[in-house]
């Protein structure tokens, strides 16, 4: 990221490099067998065939600290989360899920299975764009490490300018789930629109 004299975002510089031959022992020493992966009198599971642990595969501090350059530049935020549903980096969360979605129990449950069921076949190269199970918009792209996918990227949650949230089903949802509703719309009034 490069700054201005007065520590605003000018641009934001970048690359990618394909890793997959410097983790390949990395992969070896962190990696859990599958059951598929042991075979009777073996010790050693076969690599291919290895479970593949992203969170000791990468840099926690790099990659937070990339994440919230994203969202202070583009004002979208994102997550990191492995297949497993466990999040390891965030960023820019909106405030009625952090305060609402993700803090009531029945409509958490809806933003763990979107994160795991909605996010799911998504090709390598390619994204998604779903709407969750709490009527947000996220995007989603694997993760991948020697073919495999290890876990998914995420951006959101936001709404198309084009494609404003429809007040009544918010309503209708602090309804359903005892959220305060001024509270309630005012953190929908808040949410990123692309």
């Amino acid at each position: 990221m490069v700054r201005n004299e007065d520590g605003s975002v000018r641009h934001v510089q970048g690359f990618v490099t394909d890793i997959s031959r410097h983790v390949h022992d990395d992969v070896r020493q962190n990696s859990k067998p599958s059951r598929a992966a042991v075979q009777p009198g073996q010790d050693e599971p076969r690599h291919k065939d290895a479970e593949i642990e992203l969170e000791k595969i990468f840099d926690r501090t790099a990659v937070q600290q990339l994440m919230s350059d994203f969202c202070q530049l583009t004002g979208i935020g994102g997550a990191l989360l492995d297949l497993k549903g466990n999040v390891l980096a965030s960023t820019g969360w909106e405030d009625i899920c952090i305060k609402f979605h993700r803090a009531h129990p029945e409509t958490n449950r809806y933003c763990m299975e979107s994160d795991m069921v909605l996010s799911q076949d998504v090709r390598p190269g390619e994204y998604k764009i779903y709407r969750c199970k709490n009527n947000m918009l996220d995007i989603v792209m694997p993760i991948m490490v020697e073919g495999r996918h290890v876990g998914n990227l995420f951006t959101g949650q936001f709404f198309f300018e084009d494609e404003p949230p429809d007040h009544q089903l918010f309503m209708e949802q602090a309804g359903r789930y005892g959220f305060d509703e001024q509270q309630y719309l005012a953190a929908l009034k808040k949410s990123t629109f692309a």
